[in-house]
């Protein structure tokens, strides 16, 4: 009977956390041709940190993101980041373009300032289609930046973008009750159980 109430009294502190939601950012409501500043889907904002991003009006189905490498340029990068708020979110995956190269790219993650995940790999060649990239990593975080190489050619202008960012947002985090807390709800189990046993006695 004792450890059912305290299991009560606890209960009263604690709230269970209520499960991720799960949004995809698509881009689908741009206009293409359009120069890509700060964009809101889902409670999620998606800007560029570097590089020179663009509304493409192709993608996976719709629109999607990219930034453009000149045939005499040299590889170059560019980077977006998703945060959504001060809320904490988690990343999936992402689906990647080229035209013509492979595409280089990076998953960074932060929460609070501090790295959580960093993840790299190349994608083969995906000949003018999208290839979704899955997250190995796990972690929650509040920032997540995306960098893509844009890899040099012998001749041809490319775009190396992305579109359909999966990113589960997060109720915000409960606080680890005090110790005062704890102490509190000791004694309301304590209360419980005395009041319990009282009525026990009364009955017999």
């Amino acid at each position: 009977m004792r450890a059912v109430s305290l299991t009560f009294a606890l209960a009263l502190l604690t709230t269970p956390d209520a499960p991720a939601s799960a949004s995809t950012i698509d881009f689908s409501d741009l206009v293409a041709g359009s120069s890509f500043t700060t964009y809101a889907n889902s409670g999620f904002t998606v800007s560029p940190t570097s590089g020179s991003w663009m509304v493409n009006g192709y993608g996976a189905p719709s629109l999607s993101i990219v930034f453009f490498r000149a045939a005499v340029q040299p590889t170059t990068t560019a980077q977006i980041q998703i945060t959504a708020g001060a809320s904490p979110f988690t990343f999936s995956s992402v689906d990647l373009y080229s035209s013509i190269t492979p595409i280089p790219y990076e998953f960074t993650g932060l929460l609070g300032g501090n790295i959580v995940f960093t993840e790299a790999g190349t994608v083969p060649n995906t000949f003018g289609t999208f290839k979704t990239v899955q997250l190995a990593s796990v972690g929650i975080i509040d920032t997540l930046l995306i960098t893509l190489s844009n890899p040099a050619t012998p001749c041809c202008f490319n775009p190396v973008g992305l579109d359909n960012v999966v990113v589960n947002a997060l109720p915000p985090t409960l606080p680890i009750p005090t110790l005062s807390e704890w102490g509190l709800g000791i004694l309301m189990a304590f209360l419980v159980s005395v009041g319990l046993w009282s009525m026990r006695r009364s009955v017999a």
